[in-house]
C-alpha cells in the first residue's frame, strides 16, 4: 500500500470514531457494520483457507459487490462467505453479522492471525487501516441441505439459499426484471448483469423457478432440520406478462402454494 492510500485509510478509521463519539447512542457495531455494507470488504487467500467449512455467497438475487466477478481475484470471488459475525477487539464488540459484499479496494479486510489460533476462533480477524478492529471472526455455517439437489438434480443452494446466519430462506423466484436496458433499469441495481456474470461463470442460475421445485425444495429444507424459520418471496419486476400471469398473479402463487403445503410452518 502507497503511504497516501495508508493516510487515507488512517483518516477513514478516524472518521469512524469520531461519528460513534458525536452520536453515542448509536451503538458502535452498528457504525461499524454499515461502513462494512457501504464500502464492501475483501479477504485474504489465507483467512478464507483458515476458515474451514461455511456458506458460500450464493448471489441470490443481486451481487452486492462493489465490482465485477471478472475484475476479482479467483479465491475470494469463489470462496467468499455468504455473511460474517465478528467480535471482540478492544472495544469489546458484541457478535454482529454482516452480509459479504467484496471490494478489493476497501479499507476492510478479514485477515489470518497464526498465532491468534486456539480451539475457539480459526485466527480470521477484522482489520482497519492496518488496526485489529475486531480480533474474532466467524463465516457463516453451512446449512445441513448445502449440498443437495431437487429431483430435477437442481443443487438447493440455487433454489433456496439462506441467509441471516442460517434463519431466513431467500427466495428468489424471478431472477431477472423486465424493466430492461440502460433507459429502463434503475441505476443502483444489478439484477440482470448479476444474472448475466453468474451464467457466464457457469453456475446453475435459473431465470423462473417452478413452483413444484421450490416446494420439493422447502420440503428437503424441512426434513433435514434446517434452523431456518422465514422466506422472502422475491424478484424482479414484471411490467407485463410472465408465464402468462401478471406481477402478483405470477407471485402469490408461490406463496399459496407454499402455505397449502406447509401450513404455518414458514414466516413469509
Amino acid at each position: 500500500m502507497t503511504q497516501q492510500g495508508a493516510g487515507i485509510e488512517e483518516r477513514h478509521r478516524e472518521r469512524i470514531e469520531s461519528v460513534h463519539a458525536e452520536f453515542p447512542d448509536i451503538p458502535l457495531e452498528a457504525v461499524l457494520k454499515e461502513d462494512i455494507l457501504r464500502l464492501g470488504i475483501w479477504f485474504t487467500d489465507a483467512a478464507l483457507a483458515a476458515a474451514g467449512e461455511y456458506a458460500r455467497k450464493s448471489y441470490f438475487i443481486f451481487s452486492f459487490d462493489r465490482k465485477p466477478l471478472e475484475d476479482m481475484a479467483e479465491t475470494p470471488r469463489v470462496g467468499a462467505p455468504e455473511e460474517i459475525r465478528f467480535s471482540g477487539g478492544e472495544a469489546g464488540l458484541a457478535g454482529t453479522v454482516v452480509s459479504v459484499r467484496l471490494n478489493p479496494d476497501s479499507p476492510w479486510v478479514v485477515e489470518h492471525d497464526p498465532e491468534a489460533l486456539s480451539e475457539n476462533t480459526t485466527g480470521c480477524r477484522l482489520v482497519l487501516a492496518g488496526v485489529v478492529i475486531a480480533d474474532r471472526v466467524e463465516f457463516a455455517p453451512t446449512p445441513p441441505y448445502y449440498g443437495l439437489t431437487t429431483a430435477d438434480g437442481t443443487p438447493l443452494v440455487e433454489t433456496a439459499p439462506s441467509i441471516e446466519w442460517g434463519y431466513l430462506l431467500y427466495l428468489t423466484v424471478f431472477r431477472m426484471c423486465q424493466y430492461f436496458g440502460r433507459d429502463e433499469e434503475c441505476q443502483f441495481c444489478d439484477i440482470n448483469r448479476n444474472f448475466k456474470q453468474q451464467r457466464d461463470a457457469g453456475k446453475v442460475y435459473n431465470a423462473v423457478k417452478p413452483v413444484e421445485r421450490i416446494i420439493e425444495a422447502l420440503r428437503i429444507i424441512d426434513e433435514r432440520g434446517s434452523r431456518a424459520k422465514a422466506y422472502t418471496l422475491t424478484g424482479g419486476s414484471v411490467t407485463s406478462r410472465l408465464d402468462g400471469l401478471d406481477e402478483a398473479s405470477f407471485y402469490i402463487r408461490y406463496a399459496e402454494a407454499i402455505e397449502r403445503a406447509f401450513p404455518g410452518r414458514w414466516i413469509g
